[in-house]
């Protein structure tokens, strides 16, 4: 579970840098059920908030920015 949540994460900041934000999108939100704690979790909804900040999406993106810093 944590190498799966780990490799997913690398893929999806790799796709990140890259400016693949839709990819990088998938890529955070498949690594987020996979997170088993706190931190971790809060950690995704970090990045996946940049993603779809990236996107255009700023409704979406404020509330995962939120989940990240209030859950």
């Amino acid at each position: 579970r944590d190498l799966m949540r780990e490799t997913l994460l690398t893929i999806a900041e790799m796709q990140d840098e890259d400016g693949l934000w839709a990819e990088a999108q998938v890529a955070y939100e498949k690594a987020l059920p996979l997170c088993q704690n706190v931190e971790a979790a809060s950690y995704v909804r970090y990045r996946l908030s940049w993603a779809y900040f990236r996107k255009g999406d700023i409704a979406r993106a404020q509330q995962e920015i939120s989940q990240a810093l209030f859950d």
